[in-house]
């Protein structure tokens, strides 16, 4: 489901949006309560009901060069909120994951610090994923996002596979906290060999003993 940033431009449109957290900061606190504790029902009522073993929320908050807004800005309107709902999905034992597409890299301590414990895609061309893993790869898991702006769609097979092993390389640990799947989701046009090739190598590559060596 639509996390903050993204449920609320969805209503107020993106221009809107971003310039609420300048013009009526006191509105936009007040939606996020509003919102808050819909989401508090909705965790509670998802552990009772369904048996939840974590929850998976979406919040884009980057663009292909940076986040949207500054980090004072996720300080001041996005991270109590999201502390109020992260610590309530922990409390009922379950795990929180968030999927943020684009740039997020300042973000990623405040993630951290908050208790997101699954963070997905680190978008390709966005971030230095090496960077990413050495920083951060021992106190968040990464479910790793393949490439679907160019490899994916326009890439041959051999390149698909060489992208997993490369991200495999990347992330894995002898601790685990990696995972792979896509970037986003895979358009109609895909090429169904890209699939089967990203599928293929990531199990294959990941019997071996090399793939599971820590990040350098």
């Amino acid at each position: 489901w639509y996390f903050f940033f993204e449920r609320f431009w969805s209503v107020r449109g993106m221009e809107n949006a971003l310039t609420d957290f300048c013009l009526y900061p006191d509105e936009v606190h007040a939606l996020f309560r509003a919102l808050t504790d819909f989401y508090l029902r909705l965790v509670e009522r998802s552990h009772d009901e369904l048996h939840l073993d974590g929850i998976a929320t979406s919040d884009d908050l980057g663009t292909q060069t940076s986040t949207f807004f500054s980090p004072k800005v996720f300080d001041e309107f996005f991270a109590p909120y999201y502390k109020k709902v992260i610590d309530r999905v922990h409390e009922l034992g379950m795990h929180f994951w968030l999927h943020a597409c684009g740039n997020v890299e300042a973000l990623i301590p405040r993630f951290i610090d908050l208790g997101v414990d699954v963070l997905h895609p680190i978008q390709k061309y966005t971030m230095d994923e090496r960077r990413v893993a050495r920083l951060y790869g021992d106190r968040i898991a990464i479910w790793s996002g393949f490439d679907v702006q160019r490899t994916i769609p326009y890439g041959t097979p051999e390149d698909v596979r060489r992208e997993v092993r490369y991200l495999m390389d990347t992330y894995r640990r002898p601790d685990g906290r990696f995972m792979l799947t896509l970037g986003n989701g895979a358009t109609p046009d895909t090429p169904l060999a890209s699939l089967e090739a990203l599928l293929d190598e990531a199990y294959r590559y990941g019997q071996t003993e090399r793939s599971f060596r820590a990040t350098d």
